[in-house]
């Protein structure tokens, strides 16, 4: 539980794709442009991204797909023999 009155780290950061300015959110401020607007930088809608938690050190490393063929049997079809 969070104890009334303690700042609430951001979670989220709004970005410029045109001059990459970066401004940080919390989950209460996106909410609130989500009701009201979103804001504008440079004549266009700032992005938006998920920070990584906090748990998440520097040193967690990101588990990424490896690249090669597509797995038929994935998708609900039998894999064809080796040729």
């Amino acid at each position: 539980m969070s104890t009334p009155g303690a700042e609430v780290p951001p979670q989220y950061l709004l970005k410029c794709g045109a001059c990459d300015r970066t401004e940080p959110r919390t989950r209460e401020e996106m909410l609130q442009h989500a009701r009201e607007g979103w804001p504008r930088c440079c004549g266009d809608v700032m992005g938006y991204f998920a920070l990584p938690a906090p748990s998440a050190g520097a040193d967690t490393a990101i588990e990424k797909p490896a690249l090669g063929k597509p797995d038929d049997t994935a998708i609900g079809r039998p894999a064809l023999p080796p040729t």
